[in-house]
Order: structure tokens, then C-alpha cells, then sequence
């Protein structure tokens, strides 16, 4: 969406906002030097220009008599934001409230609790913290390789999320073929499904919702590089300087740095390069 009305003011407060969505009007106005009633009117004229979608403002109880009674809780228009050149695009990723609990010293210790994550289609993001923190946990939660506890993830359509391990899971007892192939699960769960509908259909099964699921697994598989997408992954680990030989080598034969080419190669496969898909 082009919007002509957006200046720098404008940017700021929405900057703000995607921080900190439920925020008094006077304290909003304090981060983006203005008055609350400059910054109220500023956030109504985005919402009749559809950059926010809707703004409630409610009562505040614990703040009565502060003069902080007013409390904005607003939500964006249908993922948009500027990108550096001011212009309006989609969200990738958005996480809200994931919780996670992780096994460390023979107990349940809660690594994540609450997070909130948006990335914007060409945005860049950096998490920082101490060893521990979670990081790792929620990229991998990012990915789909690990399940959350608690809370919501939603990858915009067309996004494929890749993740390049920090530390390849060397005893897994992986081979490096399983290893690299692990990144495309989503493909090989979709040949298993063709598979088991094939299986219906030789058994006499041609009802409308067997070939609708069958058209669309069709169309997934397609769209991941269709039955030679095993090929190409493989392509991919070649370009990173390994041959046919090691696909069958176990992991924890390889050397730190192999297995960090081997990381990125399998990063790279599940981006689905060049089948017209938006890696994250």
C-alpha cells in the first residue's frame, strides 16, 4: 500500500507502537516529542488512512487520578509498515506469547515465556542475550523444528524459514544425506501423503475430496521442485564443496567447518531456491 501522508513523526510513532502496542497517549507522545493530543490525532489520521486498522482507547484503573488514564491498544493494517524507502509491505513472521520449557540440570527450566517477534518482509533482525537466553530455541521454534508451549506463530504465505545450526547436531548419528534432506521435512511429508492417496485410489477411491487433496499435494510438491527436488538438494551441497561419497559419512566424521558448509547447504534447500519462494 503507497501512502503519500507518511512523514517521519508518523514513522516514529508506528515504530513505537510495534514495540509497545498498548501504551498511554502521553507517554507515546513523550518518546516521538509530542503532546498527547498532537499524537492522538496523528494516530486517528493513520487509522482513517488504513495504516492502523483499528484503536480502542480504555480505562486504566491502577492509574486513575495520574492523568495516564488513557490507554491506546492498537493493531496495524493487515501487516504494513515502511520499509527504508517509505514505502508500505507485508510481515514475514509474526510470534505472539510463545512459551517454552527446556530440560537443564535434571529439571523443566522455562527458556521462553511471552515473546513477541514481528519481521517485516526485507527487514533485518538481531537477537542478542547471554548464553541460554533462548535464542536458539525460538529460531528453531521459527523454523518448525521445535514445537512451542504455549502461544502463537504465524509465516506469511509464500515464506519458507531456513535455519543455518549454529551447532550441527553431531551425535545424532545423522548421516550427511539425512542431515541435509531434514530441512525439507514439509516435501517429504507431502510425497508421503501423495503416496497414501495413490494407495486410496488404487483401492477404488475417487471421491471428490481424495482428488481435491491429491490435486493439492500435487501442486505442493510441484512447487518444491517436483520429484527431482532430492537432486537439487544435493546440487546444492556440491556447490559447497562436498561430492556424492559423503552423503552416506555420519556426522561426527566431519570437521567443524565442514559441518558449518553443511549447516548453510542445508539452509539453503530449504529455502527452496529459485521455485519463486520468499526465504525468511
Amino acid at each position: 500500500m503507497e501512502t503519500a501522508a507518511i512523514d517521519d513523526l508518523d514513522r516514529a510513532i508506528l515504530d513505537e507502537l510495534r514495540i509497545d502496542g498498548r501504551i498511554s497517549w502521553r507517554e507515546l507522545g513523550e518518546r516521538v516529542g509530542l503532546g498527547a493530543t498532537a499524537t492522538a490525532d496523528r494516530v486517528r489520521r493513520l487509522t482513517d488512512a488504513g495504516v492502523i486498522t483499528r484503536f480502542t482507547t480504555v480505562i486504566d484503573p491502577a492509574a486513575r487520578g495520574s492523568g495516564l488514564r488513557a490507554i491506546v491498544d492498537l493493531r496495524l493494517g493487515a501487516g504494513t509498515h515502511p520499509d527504508e524507502f517509505g514505502r508500505w509491505s507485508s510481515h514475514s513472521a509474526e510470534v505472539q506469547g510463545i512459551g517454552k520449557e527446556c530440560e537443564a540440570d535434571g529439571g523443566e527450566n522455562r527458556v521462553l515465556e511471552g515473546v513477541n517477534l514481528l519481521v517485516w518482509h526485507g527487514g533485518r533482525v538481531g537477537l542478542v542475550g547471554p548464553n541460554g537466553a533462548g535464542k536458539s530455541t525460538l529460531l528453531r521454534i521459527l523454523s518448525g523444528e521445535m514445537a512451542a508451549d504455549s502461544g502463537s506463530m504465524t509465516i506469511h504465505k509464500g515464506v519458507k524459514v531456513a535455519l543455518h545450526d549454529q551447532r550441527p547436531p553431531r551425535d545424532s548419528g545423522l548421516t550427511l544425506e539425512d542431515y541435509l534432506y531434514s530441512g525439507r521435512a514439509d516435501t517429504i511429508e507431502t510425497e508421503k501423503e501423495l503416496e497414501a492417496l495413490e494407495q486410496r485410489m488404487s483401492d477404488g477411491d475417487h471421491g471428490e475430496e481424495t482428488m481435491r487433496r491429491y490435486t493439492s499435494a500435487q501442486q505442493r510438491l510441484e512447487l518444491a521442485g517436483g520429484y527431482r527436488w532430492r537432486d537439487e538438494v544435493v546440487s546444492v551441497l556440491r556447490g559447497l564443496g562436498f561430492d556424492d561419497s559423503q552423503l552416506t559419512r555420519q556426522l561426527d566424521t566431519f570437521s567443524g567447518g565442514e559441518l558449518t558448509r553443511a549447516s548453510l547447504a542445508r539452509a539453503l534447500a530449504a529455502g527452496y531456491l529459485g521455485q519463486g519462494t520468499e526465504p525468511l
